[in-house]
Protein backbone atom coordinates (compact mmCIF):
# COMPACT_ATOMS: atom_id res chain seq x y z
CA UNK A 1 0.00 0.00 0.00
CA UNK A 2 2.83 2.37 1.11
CA UNK A 3 4.35 1.94 -2.25
CA UNK A 4 1.12 1.96 -4.48
CA UNK A 5 0.47 5.59 -2.75
CA UNK A 6 4.11 6.78 -3.13
CA UNK A 7 3.13 5.96 -7.24
CA UNK A 8 0.20 7.22 -7.37
CA UNK A 9 1.62 10.48 -6.46
CA UNK A 10 4.71 10.67 -8.38
CA UNK A 11 1.82 10.15 -11.30
CA UNK A 12 0.07 13.24 -9.98
CA UNK A 13 2.95 15.18 -9.76
CA UNK A 14 4.04 14.19 -13.22
CA UNK A 15 0.69 15.34 -14.70
CA UNK A 16 0.84 18.69 -12.52
CA UNK A 17 3.92 19.36 -14.54
CA UNK A 18 3.32 17.99 -17.74
CA UNK A 19 4.55 20.10 -20.97
CA UNK A 20 2.00 21.82 -22.77
CA UNK A 21 2.40 23.53 -26.42
CA UNK A 22 0.68 26.74 -26.61
CA UNK A 23 -2.09 26.57 -29.70
CA UNK A 24 -2.62 29.30 -32.27
CA UNK A 25 -4.91 29.10 -34.83
CA UNK A 26 -5.52 31.55 -38.24
CA UNK A 27 -7.92 31.69 -41.34
CA UNK A 28 -5.79 32.70 -43.92
CA UNK A 29 -5.02 32.09 -47.96
CA UNK A 30 -2.24 29.62 -48.84
CA UNK A 31 -1.22 26.27 -47.53
CA UNK A 32 0.99 26.95 -44.42
CA UNK A 33 1.45 28.97 -41.23
CA UNK A 34 4.38 31.23 -42.97
CA UNK A 35 1.90 32.01 -45.30
CA UNK A 36 4.55 33.40 -47.90
CA UNK A 37 2.18 35.05 -50.69
CA UNK A 38 -1.16 34.60 -48.63
CA UNK A 39 -3.60 37.08 -47.48
CA UNK A 40 -4.47 36.86 -43.61
CA UNK A 41 -8.19 36.86 -43.01
CA UNK A 42 -8.44 36.40 -39.03
CA UNK A 43 -5.93 35.76 -36.49
CA UNK A 44 -7.72 33.97 -33.33
CA UNK A 45 -4.30 33.93 -31.82
CA UNK A 46 -3.73 31.20 -28.83
CA UNK A 47 -6.73 29.50 -28.45
CA UNK A 48 -5.78 26.66 -25.63
CA UNK A 49 -3.02 24.59 -24.13
CA UNK A 50 -2.12 21.23 -25.22
CA UNK A 51 -0.35 18.30 -23.50
CA UNK A 52 2.45 16.81 -25.06
CA UNK A 53 1.31 13.54 -26.55
CA UNK A 54 2.01 10.93 -29.41
CA UNK A 55 -0.28 10.18 -31.99
CA UNK A 56 -4.21 10.92 -32.23
CA UNK A 57 -2.96 12.19 -28.60
CA UNK A 58 -0.65 14.40 -29.64
CA UNK A 59 -0.02 18.64 -29.34
CA UNK A 60 -0.33 18.95 -32.63
CA UNK A 61 -3.28 16.96 -33.64
CA UNK A 62 -4.97 17.88 -30.35
CA UNK A 63 -4.53 21.40 -31.66
CA UNK A 64 -5.59 20.97 -35.43
CA UNK A 65 -8.74 19.73 -34.09
CA UNK A 66 -9.20 23.29 -32.24
CA UNK A 67 -8.77 25.32 -34.99
CA UNK A 68 -10.76 22.92 -37.42
CA UNK A 69 -13.96 22.23 -38.49
CA UNK A 70 -14.93 19.77 -35.89
CA UNK A 71 -17.48 19.99 -32.78
CA UNK A 72 -16.26 23.18 -30.84
CA UNK A 73 -13.80 24.04 -33.43
CA UNK A 74 -12.31 27.52 -33.96
CA UNK A 75 -13.97 27.21 -37.91
CA UNK A 76 -17.12 25.13 -36.76
CA UNK A 77 -18.99 28.27 -36.23
CA UNK A 78 -17.51 29.77 -39.07
CA UNK A 79 -17.50 27.20 -41.80
CA UNK A 80 -19.08 27.56 -45.24
CA UNK A 81 -20.66 29.40 -48.33
CA UNK A 82 -23.27 30.76 -45.24
CA UNK A 83 -21.23 32.79 -43.12
CA UNK A 84 -21.75 36.17 -44.01
CA UNK A 85 -19.81 37.26 -41.20
CA UNK A 86 -16.24 35.53 -42.78
CA UNK A 87 -17.73 36.20 -46.44
CA UNK A 88 -17.42 39.56 -44.97
CA UNK A 89 -13.70 39.26 -43.42
CA UNK A 90 -12.32 37.64 -46.44
CA UNK A 91 -13.90 39.98 -48.97
CA UNK A 92 -12.79 42.57 -46.75
CA UNK A 93 -9.25 41.42 -46.70
CA UNK A 94 -8.74 41.48 -50.51
CA UNK A 95 -8.68 38.02 -51.16
CA UNK A 96 -9.15 37.43 -55.18
CA UNK A 97 -11.69 35.43 -56.72
CA UNK A 98 -11.18 31.83 -56.88
CA UNK A 99 -8.63 31.42 -53.61
CA UNK A 100 -9.76 29.39 -51.20
CA UNK A 101 -9.57 30.23 -47.18
CA UNK A 102 -8.49 27.96 -45.33
CA UNK A 103 -8.02 27.56 -41.06
CA UNK A 104 -4.42 26.36 -39.99
CA UNK A 105 -3.07 25.82 -36.72
CA UNK A 106 0.50 25.99 -35.11
CA UNK A 107 1.41 23.87 -31.93
CA UNK A 108 4.37 25.96 -29.85
CA UNK A 109 7.04 26.69 -32.17
CA UNK A 110 6.45 24.19 -35.28
CA UNK A 111 3.67 24.90 -37.43
CA UNK A 112 1.29 22.56 -38.88
CA UNK A 113 2.43 20.76 -42.07
CA UNK A 114 -0.75 21.03 -43.64
CA UNK A 115 -4.25 22.49 -43.85
CA UNK A 116 -6.45 21.97 -41.16
CA UNK A 117 -9.88 22.84 -42.89
CA UNK A 118 -10.76 24.14 -45.75
CA UNK A 119 -13.84 26.61 -45.16
CA UNK A 120 -14.60 28.63 -48.27
CA UNK A 121 -13.94 29.63 -51.79
CA UNK A 122 -13.95 33.54 -52.81
CA UNK A 123 -15.66 34.47 -55.74
CA UNK A 124 -15.83 37.93 -57.07
CA UNK A 125 -17.66 39.85 -60.29
CA UNK A 126 -16.51 42.92 -61.01
CA UNK A 127 -19.37 46.38 -61.43
CA UNK A 128 -20.55 46.94 -64.94
CA UNK A 129 -20.68 50.61 -65.81
CA UNK A 130 -22.09 52.13 -69.18
CA UNK A 131 -22.12 55.63 -70.90
CA UNK A 132 -25.57 56.30 -71.68
CA UNK A 133 -24.26 59.94 -73.29
CA UNK A 134 -21.90 58.12 -75.78
CA UNK A 135 -17.78 57.73 -75.50
CA UNK A 136 -15.66 55.23 -74.07
CA UNK A 137 -15.40 54.03 -70.55
CA UNK A 138 -11.90 55.05 -69.13
CA UNK A 139 -10.64 53.37 -66.17
CA UNK A 140 -7.37 55.12 -64.09
CA UNK A 141 -7.25 52.14 -61.87
CA UNK A 142 -9.33 49.05 -61.42
CA UNK A 143 -10.23 49.33 -58.17
CA UNK A 144 -11.71 53.08 -58.78
CA UNK A 145 -14.98 53.98 -60.40
CA UNK A 146 -14.76 54.63 -64.16
CA UNK A 147 -15.65 57.87 -66.26
CA UNK A 148 -17.01 58.31 -69.32
CA UNK A 149 -14.78 60.06 -72.05
CA UNK A 150 -16.41 60.82 -75.20
CA UNK A 151 -13.87 62.67 -78.20
CA UNK A 152 -15.34 64.32 -81.43
CA UNK A 153 -13.14 66.61 -83.96
CA UNK A 154 -12.93 70.28 -83.25
CA UNK A 155 -15.32 72.31 -85.47
CA UNK A 156 -12.47 75.17 -87.66
CA UNK A 157 -13.82 78.53 -88.29
CA UNK A 158 -12.35 81.76 -90.43
CA UNK A 159 -12.57 85.56 -90.10
CA UNK A 160 -14.98 87.18 -92.64
CA UNK A 161 -12.76 87.45 -95.58
CA UNK A 162 -10.77 84.33 -95.42
CA UNK A 163 -11.50 81.01 -96.45
CA UNK A 164 -10.09 78.07 -95.11
CA UNK A 165 -7.74 75.70 -95.67
CA UNK A 166 -8.52 72.49 -94.01
CA UNK A 167 -6.02 70.24 -94.52
CA UNK A 168 -3.31 72.64 -92.56
CA UNK A 169 -5.96 74.31 -90.26
CA UNK A 170 -5.40 77.09 -91.88
CA UNK A 171 -7.23 80.75 -92.43
CA UNK A 172 -5.95 81.96 -95.78
CA UNK A 173 -6.82 85.49 -97.57
CA UNK A 174 -5.27 87.15 -100.53
CA UNK A 175 -2.74 89.40 -100.26
CA UNK A 176 -1.36 90.51 -103.47
CA UNK A 177 -3.07 89.35 -106.46
CA UNK A 178 -2.57 87.30 -108.90
CA UNK A 179 0.47 87.93 -111.59
CA UNK A 180 1.10 90.61 -109.56
CA UNK A 181 4.41 89.56 -108.75
CA UNK A 182 5.98 87.43 -111.88
CA UNK A 183 8.71 84.95 -111.36
CA UNK A 184 8.34 83.98 -107.51
CA UNK A 185 8.60 80.79 -106.17
CA UNK A 186 5.53 79.26 -105.20
CA UNK A 187 4.96 78.77 -101.19
CA UNK A 188 7.74 80.44 -100.23
CA UNK A 189 7.67 82.37 -96.45
CA UNK A 190 7.81 86.34 -96.92
CA UNK A 191 7.31 86.67 -93.29
CA UNK A 192 5.46 87.18 -90.84
CA UNK A 193 3.36 90.61 -90.56
CA UNK A 194 0.04 91.66 -89.38
CA UNK A 195 -3.34 92.47 -92.03
CA UNK A 196 -6.24 94.74 -90.51
CA UNK A 197 -4.98 94.06 -86.89
CA UNK A 198 -4.57 90.08 -87.04
CA UNK A 199 -1.11 88.24 -86.95
CA UNK A 200 0.30 85.51 -89.46
CA UNK A 201 2.48 84.48 -92.29
CA UNK A 202 3.15 85.60 -95.49
CA UNK A 203 3.78 83.31 -98.63
CA UNK A 204 3.28 83.59 -102.61
CA UNK A 205 0.99 81.31 -103.96
CA UNK A 206 0.92 79.40 -107.29
CA UNK A 207 -0.60 82.24 -109.16
CA UNK A 208 2.64 84.77 -108.84
CA UNK A 209 0.74 86.39 -105.94
CA UNK A 210 0.45 85.92 -102.12
CA UNK A 211 -1.45 84.96 -99.48
CA UNK A 212 -2.10 85.52 -95.67
CA UNK A 213 -1.98 82.85 -93.17
CA UNK A 214 -3.62 82.98 -89.71
CA UNK A 215 -3.99 79.46 -87.47
CA UNK A 216 -8.46 78.59 -87.75
CA UNK A 217 -10.09 78.96 -84.73
CA UNK A 218 -11.16 75.54 -83.18
CA UNK A 219 -14.35 75.76 -81.81
CA UNK A 220 -16.22 72.80 -79.50
CA UNK A 221 -19.92 71.21 -79.23
CA UNK A 222 -21.66 72.47 -75.45
CA UNK A 223 -20.30 70.24 -72.59
CA UNK A 224 -17.14 69.63 -74.66
CA UNK A 225 -13.65 70.93 -73.95
CA UNK A 226 -10.74 71.48 -76.52
CA UNK A 227 -7.92 68.99 -76.05
CA UNK A 228 -5.45 69.12 -78.87
CA UNK A 229 -7.07 69.31 -82.44
CA UNK A 230 -9.63 67.45 -80.81
CA UNK A 231 -13.43 68.03 -78.41
CA UNK A 232 -13.41 65.92 -74.95
CA UNK A 233 -16.14 65.28 -72.63
CA UNK A 234 -15.83 63.32 -69.46
CA UNK A 235 -18.83 62.24 -66.96
CA UNK A 236 -19.35 59.84 -64.48
CA UNK A 237 -20.34 56.51 -65.90
CA UNK A 238 -23.38 54.85 -65.13
CA UNK A 239 -23.37 51.84 -62.40
CA UNK A 240 -25.23 49.30 -64.00
CA UNK A 241 -24.54 46.37 -61.57
CA UNK A 242 -22.33 46.45 -58.50
CA UNK A 243 -19.23 44.55 -58.13
CA UNK A 244 -20.16 41.53 -55.53
CA UNK A 245 -18.32 39.28 -53.79
CA UNK A 246 -19.00 35.57 -52.31
CA UNK A 247 -18.04 32.61 -50.03
CA UNK A 248 -19.59 29.27 -51.67
CA UNK A 249 -18.31 26.24 -50.65
CA UNK A 250 -14.94 24.90 -51.44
Amino acid sequence: MKYLVICMLGMISLNAHAIKKDCFCKFQTGTNWANSGGILVKDWGKISEETIGVGANSAENKCKAKCSSSPYGAAYNWDGANSNTLRGWACSAGVPSGQKVHAISKAGLIPSGSIDHTMGKVQRTAAVYNCPQGGSLNYQSMTMVPNCVETVPSTLSCPNGYWLEAQISKCVKQACPPNSMPGSPNWAAIGAGSMGGINGEYKTDDQDGSRFFINAARTCPAGFQLNGVNCVKSYAANLVSAATCTLVSP
